[in-house]
């Protein structure tokens, strides 16, 4: 594994959590165009990346939603 972080560092200057894929699971929200446009244009507002924007407000809303102990929302 050594080995592959300094080939990564080398190639691209960053390393990837080894650990990643074990405690993260990757999710894809489909977004109306019109949604996306306007947290697009408050993320470019701010000097951010809409991808980074809209990860925040997912994981903030998901946040609220374990507050409240909903059973709409099913994490392991």
């Amino acid at each position: 594994m050594t080995d592959e972080i300094i080939k990564s560092i080398k190639e691209n200057g960053t390393v990837r959590n080894p650990f990643y894929n074990r405690l993260n699971k990757e999710v894809v929200v489909p977004l109306g165009n019109e949604i996306y446009q306007f947290y697009s244009e408050l993320a470019e507002t701010n000097g951010e990346d809409v991808d980074v924007l809209l990860r925040r407000c997912l994981t903030c809303y998901v946040d609220e939603l374990k507050e409240h102990e909903s059973p709409a929302v099913i994490l392991s």
